[in-house]
């Protein structure tokens, strides 16, 4: 992983990725299911819910933690990411404004 920047302010410009037949492995089972096998890290506050029901998605997640209202890493992790990528955004809460 390449890191620039400095602490508070900085971009991994290269993402190892799993393989994708493992996430097509992954991605037949409940996220609660996963959560529950992993160390307790990466999982979403169960407050942050899918907007449709009927869709469901599996893939490296990009992540990306900001201040409400600054969409610059927003725009940084669109261009990193990959076709399959999931842009995971940390806005600290904040619901005043879309990032």
């Amino acid at each position: 992983m390449v890191m620039l920047g400095r602490p508070g302010f900085c971009v991994a410009t290269e993402i190892s990725r799993p393989p994708a037949e493992l996430l097509e492995r992954i991605a037949a089972f409940p996220a609660s299911i996963l959560g529950d096998a992993l160390p307790h890290r990466g999982n979403m506050d169960a407050g942050i819910a899918p907007v449709r029901t009927d869709t469901r998605l599996c893939g490296t997640a990009i992540t990306v933690s900001t201040k409400p209202a600054d969409n610059l890493m927003a725009h940084v992790a669109l261009k990193i990411a990959q076709p399959g990528d999931v842009i995971v955004i940390d806005a600290k809460g904040d619901q005043s404004g879309a990032i």
